[in-house]
């Protein structure tokens, strides 16, 4: 069992975010110490750096929100009834609309890049060759 101070340092999420995060239904909230303290367990740090990459990934609370409603966050793969396989499936497809929301600025990001390093050659070049 892990204090809402660790878990923050090992999630890198801060324990306000935490606690949004159990506030607002993205997070289940965690067993609590006869004096009221959260403890997160290695499965609910597990299901943090999900919900946190999901964040990373663009995805807004309210779409997550959905896919806790739906029960595929909170599942733990080893004890689900459907097995590992449903619940990662269920997983992935929680990720797709993110991913896909994502492609584009990569592929922009991808062009500047392109772009960026045929100017600094082109300069280079015009440096080394002056007519």
């Amino acid at each position: 069992m892990w204090t809402i101070r660790q878990t923050a340092a090992m999630t890198g999420l801060t324990m306000p975010a935490l606690r949004y995060d159990e506030h607002i239904a993205v997070l289940p909230p965690p067993p609590r110490s006869p004096q009221g303290q959260r403890h997160y367990t290695d499965f609910d740090q597990q299901l943090i750096r999900f919900v946190r990459g999901l964040k990373l990934a663009g995805m807004s609370l309210r779409d997550m929100a959905q896919g806790v409603q739906e029960g595929c966050c909170f599942l733990d793969p080893a004890k689900s009834v459907a097995g590992p396989a449903s619940v990662t499936r269920r997983r992935q497809a929680l990720r797709q609309p993110p991913i896909a929301r994502m492609k584009d600025p990569m592929r922009q990001l991808a062009n500047l890049l392109t772009v960026s390093r045929q100017q600094k050659n082109t300069y280079w070049q015009t440096k080394e060759n002056p007519s």
